[in-house]
This record gives structure tokens, C-alpha cells and sequence, in this order.
């Protein structure tokens, strides 16, 4: 049997050349690929940042499940952009039936703690809670694993939580032509108004239908069956979301370099970052040498100390191109080819400065600061079935249901054990379990037991939390007359008062 020998793509000498090519070396030292080149966003940050934890939670629905569900969109969440007049004509009317979800994985992230506290303040702003900004970039990657396959099948999606849009991975730039094309979910909001409160109320970023494409995602997993034509191991797919700003100035760390230290923003927004394991010289001096290596290639990338992003290409009410236009312009900038910059790796940079000592020197040289500047939001969910029927239903009926109220644990189950008892049987209740989880059980039966008990019970109602040690200095005027020996004070007298 005869097999027909394949023209190569490329000629000996050009492989030879392609491989020997400085551009070859630095890309394969700089450990970025072409597609990464391609998409390259000099404004994203790649310095060290803080992890900060969020929780992620996945809801599958099987093809045809009939389950109805309630729509709740809020004020901003309307589809193509529509906006409702008021909160509660956003809202569904009473007694909605609803009707079911969409097939596929439904995607929900929560927001730390800390962007959703505020204080309320009497300013005319519509941000009267003053509320931190949430992050209006996020990447979410669908992670999968072919049965009989070696190597994980990876889909991606970047949400731009400001205008409601989703954009594959692949195709994705900050201002892009697939971006432009995305259909939104809801209404375009400035960066600075992504808050808490955007959507008409406290509870907006924790509604599903209210944040779809800002801080959830629909995966319809319409194309998992050509990805992986057997299916997947064990039928499941794990899902790993991050978010950022696009802007560095609306991280809230980024307060750390001007007003206030890291210790002390770190103590307001309750973040105990975890210690080191390595050492911070060694990685500062990695990171350096990679950022020279894809410098080379021109892969620049600023940070919050440099020029700021442009302000962005697309307006709000930017109408939508024609797909072919879209492909047309993908395929474009696709093709075009690459070159990269050809500069000295030492730049000097013209600084102004005010010391008199550094206005006589030859060359000034800017040391970037060590301490965190950003932070970055992550988490994940594993075990997302992806195909067939849901297997296991663990939601309890509805008949076998019960509330409780309580002002804490012990009160809440001791209502639940001793449900449809008397008053006093429920006091007694009360007492027997707080004794058990006090451990003053063997104390119940003395004299001032019951006494003790109390106590302990009214002392677990309260916290405390620490003041912190920032000051005001304020200059009262007092005037006092009289008094021993006739002493008149009319001096300004200063007063500290430690917060």
C-alpha cells in the first residue's frame, strides 16, 4: 500500500530560522502563546494581588424538566437592556406561577461581605450607604474531563458586569467586536454605580434573575456533546470563577496609597490575609524577569502607578453590528500578522521631583512599592452534573418543613424539640440545652444555678468588637469663673477623642 507524502507547511531553512528567531526563544521563555498574544491587555494587572474567597453554587437543569420556577429581575435586569419605572414593577405579581428554567448550568456567585457594608450618611449621592464598588470583570471557565481522555476540556466566558454582557473566552478584548455583539441581559451601568444597591435594593446581588451576565451565568452545555462525544468523567464538570475591576482605582485596596495603611484597610474590610509561605523577594524577582521576557515581544502592561486605561471605545447605546461585520472583523485581526517591538529593556523615564538632592542626580530610578496595590475575587464548584437526569433530589418535602425563631442556637432547638409544648415546657427545654452546651449542667440543681444560667444566657446575646485606634483632636473653648482661690481659665483646651 502507497501512502502519499504530505507537502510540509514551511521550508527546513524557515522551521530553522522560526525556532533559532530571538521572537521564537522569548515567547517560549515568556510562556505566552500566540492566542495570548493575540488578545493581549496591556491595562490588566499581573502584579501581585490578595485572593479574596467568594462562594459559587450551581443549579442543573436537566433538558424538559418541568419544575417551574419565579423570575425575579429586579429594576435593572430587563432583557436587551429594558429597564423597569419602578421596583416593583420589575417584580413578578403575586402568586406567579412561573415556568421553567432553561436547560443547563445556572451559575451564581456570591459578594464578600465587606463590598456589601456600608453607612448610611445624609449626602444627596445616590450612593448614600457608601457602599464599595463591585467588580465589573469576570472570568468564568468551565472545566471538564473526556471519559477515556488524559487532558481537561477548558470553555470560558468573560462577563462585563457593567453593561450585562457575556463574551466566549476566545473571542474576547476590553472594547472588542464580540463584545460589541453580546446581547445584554440588563441595562448598561457606569463602573462607579455598580454597587450593592444597583438594582433597588440590599438583596439585588443576591437574586439570580437580577444579575444574570453581571454576577451570574447561564451554561446551556449546548456544546459539551461535541467537545466530548463519549461524555465526560463521571458525568460532572467543575466551574472556577474570578472577578476584577477594569479600572485599579475602584479596587478597594487600592485606598492602601494614599489614605490609609494595608493593616488598616485590611482590619476595616475584615480580609486576615494568610502569611507568606515563600519568600516576597524571590517572587517580586520571578515576577520581574517574566515581565522583561514578554517586554520583549511588546507585551507591555501597566499598573496602577502608570497611565490609566482610555476611557472605553463603546458607549452604552452602541447599536450591535451585523454578525458578518463581527466575523468579518474577528477574521481580520485574526490574520493580521505580528511583530514584535524591538526596544532597550532600560528605559528612563522623566519624573518630576521635589528634593533638591534628587534634582542633582544624573539618573533617578522609581522603586515600585511591596505591599499589595489589588486584590482578586475567586472560588469554585465541583461536581456540577452536566448530563442526564438529576440523580439525587435533596430538598426536603414541604410537609416535613418547620420554622423556628430564636436569639440563638440553643433557642432554636430546643423550639424545634419541643414543638407544641407548653410555655413551660419550653422554658425548661431551653435551660436543659443551654446548660448541656454551657456545661453548667452540673450546676442547674444549686442554689444559684438557674441564676448563672440567665447570665450566660443574656451574656451570649452581645459581641464585641474592637474600636480601633484612630483619633480626632478637637480645640474647645471654656470658660470657667470662680472656683478655688478664684482661678479663671479662658484658655483653649485640647481634647482627644479616641474613637
Amino acid at each position: 500500500m502507497k501512502t502519499r507524502a504530505t507537502k510540509p507547511l514551511l521550508a527546513p531553512s524557515q522551521t530553522r530560522e522560526l525556532l533559532y528567531s530571538k521572537r521564537y526563544l522569548a515567547a517560549d521563555r515568556a510562556k505566552v502563546s500566540v492566542s495570548e498574544i493575540r488578545t493581549w491587555d496591556r491595562y490588566l494587572l499581573r502584579e501581585h494581588r490578595l485572593l479574596v474567597p467568594v462562594d459559587v453554587q450551581a443549579l442543573y437543569v436537566p433538558k424538559g424538566h418541568p419544575e417551574p420556577m419565579v423570575r425575579l429581575p429586579m429594576l435593572v435586569a430587563g432583557a436587551n437592556g429594558a429597564v423597569a419605572a419602578t421596583p416593583e414593577g420589575a417584580m413578578p405579581p403575586l402568586f406567579d406561577a412561573g415556568k421553567p428554567r432553561p436547560a443547563g448550568v445556572h451559575l451564581h456567585w456570591a459578594m464578600p461581605d465587606a463590598l456589601l457594608r456600608g453607612r448610611l450618611t445624609e449626602t444627596s449621592s445616590s450612593n448614600r450607604l457608601g457602599l464599595p464598588v463591585l467588580p465589573d470583570r469576570w472570568l468564568v471557565l468551565r472545566i471538564a474531563l473526556p471519559k477515556g481522555g488524559r487532558s481537561v476540556i477548558t470553555t470560558g466566558w468573560v462577563l462585563e458586569a457593567d453593561r450585562a454582557v457575556a463574551v466566549p473566552l476566545g473571542s474576547w478584548t476590553e472594547g472588542g467586536s464580540a463584545s460589541a455583539a453580546a446581547t445584554p441581559a440588563g441595562s448598561a451601568l457606569a463602573r462607579e454605580a455598580l454597587i450593592g444597591t444597583a438594582g433597588g435594593g440590599l438583596t439585588w446581588s443576591g437574586a439570580y434573575d437580577a444579575v444574570l451576565n453581571r454576577f451570574a451565568l447561564h451554561d446551556p452545555l449546548t456544546d459539551l456533546a461535541g467537545l466530548a462525544p463519549a461524555g465526560v468523567d463521571e458525568d460532572c464538570a467543575s466551574y472556577t470563577v474570578c472577578g476584577w475591576w477594569s479600572d485599579p482605582r475602584l479596587d478597594p485596596l487600592d485606598a492602601a496609597r494614599n489614605n490609609d495603611s494595608l493593616d488598616e484597610l485590611l482590619d476595616r474590610l475584615r480580609w486576615h490575609p494568610l502569611h507568606e509561605w515563600g519568600s516576597e523577594a524571590g517572587e517580586l524577582a520571578r515576577q520581574y524577569e517574566e515581565f522583561q521576557l514578554k517586554k520583549a515581544l511588546g507585551l507591555t502592561t501597566d499598573d496602577t502607578w502608570m497611565s490609566k486605561r482610555p476611557a472605553p471605545v463603546l458607549a452604552p447605546n452602541t447599536p450591535r453590528a451585523a454578525p458578518q461585520a463581527v466575523s468579518r472583523a474577528v477574521a481580520a485581526k485574526t490574520s493580521a500578522a505580528f511583530t514584535p517591538a524591538d526596544k532597550t529593556l532600560l528605559q528612563v523615564k522623566a519624573k518630576g521631583m521635589n528634593s533638591i538632592f534628587s534634582n542633582d542626580a544624573l539618573l533617578h530610578v522609581t522603586a515600585n512599592p511591596w505591599q499589595l496595590r489589588a486584590s482578586l475575587l475567586h472560588g469554585t464548584v465541583y461536581g456540577v452534573p452536566v448530563t442526564g437526569a438529576v440523580l439525587k433530589d435533596r430538598r426536603p418535602a414541604a410537609s416535613q418543613l418547620q420554622v423556628a425563631l430564636g436569639q440563638h442556637d440553643d433557642d432554636l432547638v430546643s423550639s424545634l424539640a419541643a414543638h407544641g409544648a407548653t410555655p413551660d415546657q419550653l422554658r425548661a427545654t431551653e435551660r436543659l440545652i443551654s446548660a448541656f452546651t454551657t456545661q453548667r449542667i452540673n450546676r442547674l440543681a444549686s442554689a444559684d444555678g438557674v441564676v448563672e444560667l440567665e447570665e450566660a444566657e443574656h451574656a451570649a446575646g452581645f459581641a464585641s468588637l474592637p474600636s480601633g485606634s484612630a483619633g480626632n483632636d478637637r480645640y474647645l473653648q471654656r470658660v470657667q469663673t470662680g472656683g478655688v482661690g478664684g482661678l479663671n481659665l479662658g484658655r483653649d483646651h485640647l481634647m482627644k477623642d479616641v474613637v
